[in-house]
């Protein structure tokens, strides 16, 4: 397994979360997004 390095862990890719990383990552840091569905951002495609 492949280790990586990440600046930022950012748990659920509901809007918060996905916001969170999309501003992090225009900041430069190096950001995972988890979630645990097949499919990060599934409230934003519901409203």
């Amino acid at each position: 397994m492949q280790t990586e390095k990440y600046d930022l862990a950012i748990i659920g890719a509901g809007p918060a979360g996905m916001m969170a990383a999309l501003r992090a990552s225009e900041c430069g840091a190096r950001v995972v997004l988890l979630e645990k569905k097949h499919m990060p951002g599934i409230k934003l495609l519901l409203t």
